[in-house]
């Protein structure tokens, strides 16, 4: 099963989960097609996970091109429009259009059809060979190899890569919800199962930075789905480890592991996410609220709880 295959999987995995957890209208229009959540780092992370894992294939869904496509190219290449470029009559020496009286005459003969310059359709051209990939800039593919070099320092990555499965995804049933999971690499040891995950990160490649990372990103919950999953598959997971990789200039990369109470915390953020689909699902009723996980319902009116910073500001 290719990535896009498995995302668009009806399945519900653990980032559309957290996103439930956090926003249930930003989930639902999400899952329904009507928002999509595209970043530049999310294309660097993707290209990351790709050319780490499964560098043989990173062509297969990756280009590099020196010009981002301006979004009137993807217009025309989406909707299949029929293009042309402009004749030498009304262009200047540099490819673009001219504004002199005679090709301002001649413009408006071309009223009716869709005209591009040469550097218009030299992209347009680009695109639409390679509209199915995801296109980066040549600072992202800089960023791309930067970000693995770091990376592949780390100790046993790469003997985990050579034995383990990149990739692979995985269903499963959560008080009747199915659920899904599709490890960045699952590798077979004497004892059990090793999931490791590659995570990008901001800051620095520190515990205390990828604390932060973990809390905000609900990484917990990830890997309590991840393990269940596994679990209904005859996979025994006897540990899950992050392998971070730092953004920054003089910082690296390292091994991340939760510890009991964190591992505890995602079991509890499983059921919980769970438990709120099933009662959105149910009712129909997708809001931003806060929302009662013992009894189901969003609040009319939220209670804020200020951060603790806050009281020792002053």
């Amino acid at each position: 099963m290719t990535n896009k295959e498995y995302h668009n999987h009806k399945a519900v995995g653990s980032t559309m989960l957290s996103t439930l957890l956090l926003n249930a209208k930003k989930f639902k229009m999400i899952r329904d097609g009507e928002l999509e959540i595209k970043t530049r780092a999310m294309d660097i992370g993707s290209a990351l996970h790709k050319i780490v894992l499964e560098p043989e294939t990173f062509d297969d869904e990756f280009i590099v091109g020196d010009y981002k496509i301006p979004t009137k190219i993807k217009e025309l290449v989406e909707n299949d429009e029929d293009v042309r470029v402009y004749p030498t009559e009304v262009l200047t020496p540099s490819g673009g259009l001219s504004t002199s009286k005679k090709a301002k005459e001649l413009l408006e003969k071309l009223e009716g059809e869709i005209y591009l310059t040469p550097n218009e359709k030299k992209t347009y051209d680009f695109y639409k060979a390679n509209k199915d990939k995801t296109i980066l800039t040549l600072e992202d593919m800089e960023e791309v190899e930067k970000l693995r070099d770091k990376i592949s320092t780390l100790p046993k990555l790469k003997k985990w890569i050579e034995l383990g499965v990149a990739e692979k995804s995985f269903f499963g049933i959560v008080n009747d919800v199915e659920v899904k999971c599709r490890p960045d690499l699952l590798v077979k040891t004497k004892e059990g199962y090793i999931v490791i995950d590659l995570k990008t990160m901001g800051g620095e490649a520190t515990p205390e930075t990828f604390a932060k990372s973990s809390g905000n990103f609900l990484y917990p919950l990830q890997e309590a789905l991840y393990k269940e999953v596994l679990r209904q598959n005859g996979i025994d997971v006897i540990d899950f480890v992050f392998a971070g990789v730092s953004k920054l200039d003089y910082s690296g990369a390292g091994y991340f592991r939760h510890d009991i109470q964190a591992i505890q915390y995602g079991e509890d953020l499983l059921k919980k996410a769970i438990f709120k689909y099933k009662w959105c699902e149910k009712h129909d009723i997708w809001e931003e609220g806060n929302f009662d996980f013992l009894n189901g319902g969003f609040s009319v009116i939220n209670d804020v709880i200020l951060p603790n910073y806050v009281y020792y500001k002053f």
